[in-house]
């Protein structure tokens, strides 16, 4: 199955740096400019039972969310994920971007 479509909806988001489709019930899909995310609790992460991961060595702290979207920060480096009915759309930006750019960007095109 191609992931092309689905990885669209993440790669045009503003401060862009790398991507990640985790279907919900798990594994990895599809992911380019980010480590593994294989260990990322995303179901943690939208209950608030998780406020925190490892991504690329640095840790992410849990910022705000809702049951459709996270926002994320480590170091610098905003992350947002967004949760479809099967699978978590997950953005890493670069350092210096915007959460808001990545959350209106994810939300505006899923």
């Amino acid at each position: 199955m191609s992931w092309a479509p689905w990885f669209a909806h993440v790669q045009p988001c503003r401060g862009y740096s790398g991507g990640a489709i985790v279907a919900q019930a798990g594994g990895v899909c599809h992911q380019e400019g980010v480590g593994d995310v294989s260990g990322v609790d995303f179901a943690g992460l939208f209950s608030g039972s998780v406020t925190s991961c490892q991504i690329n060595g640095i840790k992410f702290m849990r910022l705000s969310g809702d049951d459709e979207m996270v926002q994320l920060r480590g170091k610098g480096r905003p992350a947002t994920v967004a949760k479809t009915n099967t699978l978590y759309l997950f953005v890493l930006g670069g350092e210096g971007a915007a959460s808001g750019n990545l959350s209106m960007d994810l939300e505006r095109s899923v």
